[in-house]
């Protein structure tokens, strides 16, 4: 979807990375984005921290980040970030709806602040998504497994419903959403029940298999950038 104007909830995002000293990605930028631009105001979730960020604050794990993911709690929703090469930068319609992402965020302490992020589902389906890399990367693989690593209680049949809605939004019609959800959903519980590498083989092929479909709609549509949902 084209956007020809940003909104002003977006614009104030943008303000705030091109005159905000610290350095893109840093923790120092996210403690002063939080403090500037809040997350919860006049009763409502206004934006979620995702990628990098949002793992390192679900696992605890100390991740090297090159940019702040966020999206929007808008109608549409957007996703944004303040990278600062052009091919990394995103500023698109993220199509996943309002409604849901208000219901399915955690909420989280970070610093000694309470920080809203998106959660172990979206995550995990953007590590497998985000990237047109034939093999996943090991960056996406560690912080694949610092969040399986974390995942709290698990409930499969709810996972799977909500894998397969995150899939049927962000991935073409051409992939069997119902067969890779399951899939996320079987290769989850793997890593849950202890069988480790036979979970992340699984997530290889699971990412194998959906990049063959999102490559295969890149070049049809004659694009030269990566698509990006989350790279982290």
């Amino acid at each position: 979807m084209e956007i020809k104007e940003n909104p002003s909830f977006v614009k104030e995002f943008e303000v705030f990375f091109s005159q905000d000293e610290n350095p893109s990605g840093s923790k120092k930028r996210v403690l002063s984005l939080l403090e500037k631009i809040p997350q919860f105001s006049k009763g409502k979730i206004n934006y979620l921290i995702a990628g990098s960020w949002a793992t390192e604050i679900l696992s605890k794990k100390e991740i090297e980040h090159d940019d702040i993911d966020i999206i929007t709690l808008t109608n549409p929703s957007y996703y944004l970030d303040d990278a600062t090469e052009d091919e990394e930068k995103c500023f698109s319609v993220f199509p996943l709806e309002e409604e849901y992402l208000e219901c399915n965020f955690l909420k989280k302490s970070f610093e000694n602040k309470v920080v809203y992020v998106s959660n172990y589902n979206l995550q995990i389906c953007s590590k497998l998504i985000g990237q047109l890399q034939e093999k996943l990367p090991e960056r996406a693989i560690e912080q694949l497994k610092f969040l399986l690593g974390s995942y709290p209680s698990f409930n499969k049949e709810y996972s799977q419903k909500e894998i397969l809605y995150i899939l049927e939004k962000l991935t073409p019609d051409e992939l069997n959403h119902k067969v890779i959800s399951k899939h996320i959903v079987d290769a989850t519980e793997l890593y849950l029940n202890g069988e480790k590498e036979k979970s992340l083989e699984e997530f290889l092929r699971i990412h194998s298999l959906i990049n063959k479909v999102l490559r295969y709609q890149f070049e049809k549509r004659g694009l030269s950038k990566k698509i990006k949902i989350s790279e982290k």
